[in-house]
């Protein structure tokens, strides 16, 4: 039978787990344990089992073995044995279509923390963002590029159509614009309210 896998983020091991200054979090956060656990996070040469998280409201602040672990009194524990937390996984090639959003929240359970949209409707994707950050819904960290191309490319690639709402015309959204030899480059790329990356640009 399939264990169940446990996916947290990977700032949780690159940066919160040693590094977080234990004065900034608010002592009156709720605190949960996980037991018993088996850690594998791309750091150690081998899988760290009997190990002990403790999460202080949205903060991990110790990882240690079982016996040398603080736990907090009233803090909620549980015995995860048996069980694996792995670093969050980052879906880098990810193609929206404007499904439901519920898509998102199946992503975040299948420990896909952070999502990179290629070439998707970026006006729909801030909102699936700012949704998120609001706590409406469930779902990883989003970014999404601009793309920048010729002309051929809208006129046969359909996923310039696909990224594009119909509130623009083709080759004018923001992050799909359409760019020729005479293209003001600069002025072109200054997108920065969307604060996102870039691909290249294709030929014009």
């Amino acid at each position: 039978m399939k264990k169940l896998i446990l996916f947290l983020s990977v700032l949780f091991f690159a940066i919160n787990c040693y590094a977080q200054n234990q004065n900034d979090i608010p002592q009156k956060a709720s605190c949960l344990i996980l037991k018993n656990c088996t850690i594998i996070d791309g750091i150690h040469p081998y899988k760290q089992e009997g190990m002990t998280i403790i999460i202080r409201g949205n903060t991990i602040v110790e990882i240690d073995k079982e016996d040398n672990a603080t736990i907090p009194k009233g803090a909620s524990v549980i015995d995860i044995k048996g069980k694996y937390i792995i670093p969050g996984l980052i879906e880098g090639h990810f193609h929206d279509r404007n499904s439901p959003e519920i898509q998102f929240e199946y992503a975040l359970r299948w420990g896909i923390t952070t999502i990179r949209s290629m070439g998707d409707d970026a006006s729909y994707l801030q909102l699936v963002k700012d949704a998120i950050k609001k706590g409406e819904i469930l779902g990883p960290d989003i970014y999404y590029p601009a793309v920048f191309a010729g002309k051929r490319f809208f006129e046969e690639d359909g996923r310039a159509r696909l990224g594009t709402p119909e509130s623009y015309t083709l080759g004018e959204a923001p992050w799909i614009r359409m760019v020729n030899e005479d293209t003001d480059i600069p002025s072109r790329i200054n997108i920065s309210f969307f604060k996102i990356g870039f691909l290249p640009i294709y030929n014009a």
